[in-house]
């Protein structure tokens, strides 16, 4: 009897580790859900990334010439799967308006990208920070995170969920 308590004891504190560790790594927590972050209203980090292509993107390609929907994203994650739709319906709706969707995988090989892309047909940019220090660089600690980023490259919202409007208003200035 002693052996059982233990043991249910032991596979319980492993189900409850193993749970906040799924919520750390794809989400963000109830409290952060719909806040910004503090680095909006700040310069965004310059970065050089390859796309699905072998193509190198910057940042400062966009300069002055299109705003930014940037998604932090893997291919594991469900809740990134389940904004594919409405990233596709952004995408098509603001591309021809100085809006660039870019999603960056993180931590991700390009050969899984490639097969993801295959199998969720993404219209948008794909990235590959494969060795996820662009990530750090933005201090990403959950995932998807969404930021919008202006024409002048300066971080207008960082967060869980973003407003059509905001994206309206950032890809129409």
């Amino acid at each position: 009897m002693h052996r059982l308590r233990y043991t249910t004891t032991k596979f319980l504190l492993f189900v409850v580790l193993a749970l906040n560790f799924f919520s750390l790594s794809c989400g963000n927590s109830a409290a952060e859900l719909g806040k910004t972050d503090a680095i909006a209203g700040k310069r965004a980090h310059d970065f050089t990334l390859k796309d699905l292509n072998g193509n190198s993107v910057s940042l400062v390609d966009f300069h002055g010439k299109k705003s930014i929907l940037l998604i932090f994203t893997t291919t594991w994650c469900p809740r990134c799967i389940t904004i594919i739709p409405e990233l596709k319906a952004i995408h098509s709706k603001y591309n021809s308006r100085r809006l660039e969707v870019i999603a960056m995988y993180i931590n991700e090989t390009e050969n899984k990208v490639k097969a993801f892309n295959r199998k969720y047909v993404l219209p948008y940019t794909i990235l590959l920070d494969s060795d996820g220090i662009t990530a750090s660089a933005y201090k990403i600690r959950g995932i998807p995170i969404l930021m919008l980023i202006d024409r002048n490259s300066i971080i207008q919202y960082r967060g869980y969920n973003i407003s059509m409007d905001m994206i309206k208003e950032v890809a129409e200035e």
